[in-house]
C-alpha cells in the first residue's frame, strides 16, 4: 500500500507541535515521482504539484492536487479533458514554485528538462486551467536546477526568492528576488 506523507504545523511556533500524519493513497493518484514542484494552496485546501521523474527517468508534466478535506488526489485537467500542461510548458523536475494568491495562480520556474536547465516561469490558473507565460525582466537568472527557494506575501506583492541550485557551469551561491 502506498502513501502520502504531510506535515500539518501546527499554530503554535515550537518544533514539539509539528504532527506527521499518514495517509493511504487513493485511486486516481499521481505515480511514483521523485523531485516534483510542490506547494500548499491553503485557501483552497490541498497541496499541489508539478512534474517530477520516475524511476526510469521519464518526466512528468501533469499537475495532481491532493484535497486535505477528502484526503483524495485530483489531477487538473482542461474542459476538454486534455492534460492543459502538455501543450505548454516542457516536463521538468527540480524547479520552484510558489501560489500567487493575488491571481489564484500555481506559478513554477526553473528546473531540469530533456533540453537542459531552464529559466523560465509559468502559472497555472487555478480555476480556468490555464498555463500563460510570464515575461520576466531585470536581471535574469541564469538556467539552473536543484534550487532552493521560497515566498512570501508583503502588502499586495506576491515574493519569490531563489537560492543556489547548479547552473550548467557549476554550483551556485546567488540569491534573486
Amino acid at each position: 500500500m502506498k502513501f502520502l506523507y504531510a506535515l500539518i504545523f501546527m499554530t503554535y511556533s515550537v518544533l514539539s507541535d509539528i504532527e506527521i500524519l499518514r495517509y493511504p493513497s487513493t485511486d486516481p493518484q499521481p505515480g511514483p515521482r521523485k523531485f516534483i514542484i510542490m506547494n500548499g494552496i491553503f485557501s483552497h485546501n490541498y497541496f499541489i504539484f508539478f512534474g517530477g521523474y520516475n524511476s526510469r527517468e521519464e518526466l512528468y508534466s501533469d499537475i495532481w492536487n491532493f484535497d486535505l478535506s477528502t484526503k483524495r488526489w485530483s489531477q487538473a485537467f482542461s474542459s476538454d479533458g486534455s492534460n492543459p500542461s502538455k501543450s505548454y510548458l516542457v516536463a521538468r523536475y527540480n524547479g520552484g514554485g510558489f501560489w500567487n494568491y493575488l491571481t489564484d495562480e500555481y506559478c513554477i520556474w526553473g528546473g531540469m528538462s530533456i533540453r537542459g536547465q531552464l529559466n523560465d516561469l509559468w502559472c497555472f490558473h487555478l480555476t480556468n486551467f490555464l498555463w500563460r507565460k510570464v515575461e520576466v525582466s531585470g536581471n535574469l537568472i541564469k538556467p539552473r536546477y536543484r534550487i532552493g527557494y521560497t515566498s512570501w506575501n508583503e502588502t499586495s506583492t506576491v515574493m519569490f526568492a531563489v537560492f543556489g541550485g547548479i547552473t550548467i557551469e557549476h554550483a551556485s551561491y546567488d540569491l534573486y528576488m
